[in-house]
């Protein structure tokens, strides 16, 4: 906020005690306390990473594919493709919205579902999409099927921002076995399957808005095929938080309950991993996991003061030389600087 002088028109030429009285008791001198020798007033430039939920894996007899990455937006301190501009953010109160990550599918009830979106101020991260058998458009595309065809991918950057939010899952194999594919992320495409094997998730993005280096939303890996010939391999999950799928036969080294893999990350938009194959096993075993929860960071000069709430999200000094405060939201809140 800025210094807003009263303009007082004096009629008659001569000053007065009213007038001056008027002047005294202005907003800008009396309630904000300017010329007293305050500390620092807006607008402050405000350093952003907003990351959404990530897709849901998804579950087939033969194998599920991977969840695509929630959408990434950020200002700075990540790969120079990827940076948008910095806000200007006066004193007030400013709501931030974390999504969600999508549920993964099971074969009794369960569906699969996209990301939830991450919202801060002008920003707007879409959630990932989820793994279905064409594949879901999102922040980052949900993976396809083995069985549909190789144009079958769930697209990124749905709606499209610039930079560029997301990249598209892993098309389909066009065969009636084998394995899925991955989900897309921040930096890379997902996958197709090859054979029995499920597809890669794509790699998110490295950034240093808090002063250490983390890798945010990474794509969910496809599933391995069930034994239609050796048992199929889950693919690589994209790094930064991605899950990796499950492997064929409704087995899987992470999680003998959860051919999927355990989820993507909380706070990365990381996508869940699609099922491993049940041909041969119980297929109540084969779920795709659900994606990871985003987060939202918010980086301020250091003679902001900055608070948050609730008391689950966090203010700390940068990590570094930089005198900078860091708000870290992982549940919806109130960023406020006053």
């Amino acid at each position: 906020m800025r210094d807003h002088k009263l303009n007082i028109s004096n009629v008659s030429g001569k000053s007065s005690k009213k007038n001056k009285s008027k002047r005294r008791k202005g907003f800008g001198y009396q309630i904000l306390g300017f010329g007293t020798g305050g500390g620092a007033r807006g607008p402050f430039a405000a350093n952003y990473l907003v990351v959404a939920g990530g897709g849901g894996g998804s579950h087939t007899h033969q194998s599920g594919a991977g969840g695509g990455a929630g959408g990434y937006r950020a200002s700075g301190f990540g790969p120079s493709p990827l940076q948008g501009s910095a806000l200007d953010l006066d004193i007030g109160c400013f709501c931030v919205t974390v999504g969600a990550g999508g549920n993964g599918a099971d074969p009794n009830s369960q569906s699969t579902q996209n990301g939830s979106d991450s919202v801060f101020s002008s920003i707007t991260s879409t959630g990932g999409g989820r793994a279905v058998d064409e594949g879901a458009n999102g922040g980052s595309g949900g993976g396809a099927a083995h069985n549909r065809s190789t144009s079958c991918r769930g697209l990124g950057n749905t709606p499209p921002t610039t930079p560029p939010q997301g990249n598209n899952g892993g098309p389909g194999q066009n065969s009636p076995t084998g394995g899925s594919g991955g989900g897309g992320g921040a930096t890379q495409s997902g996958s197709a399957g090859s054979g029995n094997s499920g597809g890669d998730g794509g790699d998110g993005a490295p950034n240093t808005i808090t002063g250490s280096d983390v890798t945010y939303a990474g794509g969910g890996s496809g599933g391995g095929s069930g034994p239609q010939g050796p048992n199929g391999q889950a693919g690589d999950a994209g790094a930064g938080g991605g899950s990796r799928g499950g492997n064929g036969n409704g087995g899987s080294a992470e999680n003998a309950s959860n051919p999927g893999g355990n989820g993507g990350t909380p706070g990365t938009g990381g996508g869940g991993g699609g099922s491993g194959g049940t041909v041969g096993a119980p297929s109540s075993q084969a779920k795709g996991s659900p994606g990871g929860p985003g987060v939202v960071i918010v980086r301020l000069p250091g003679d902001a003061c900055v608070s948050v709430s609730p008391g689950t999200n966090t203010v700390s000094a940068c990590v570094g030389p930089a005198n900078d405060k860091v708000a870290r939201f992982t549940v919806t809140g109130v960023l406020t600087i006053a």
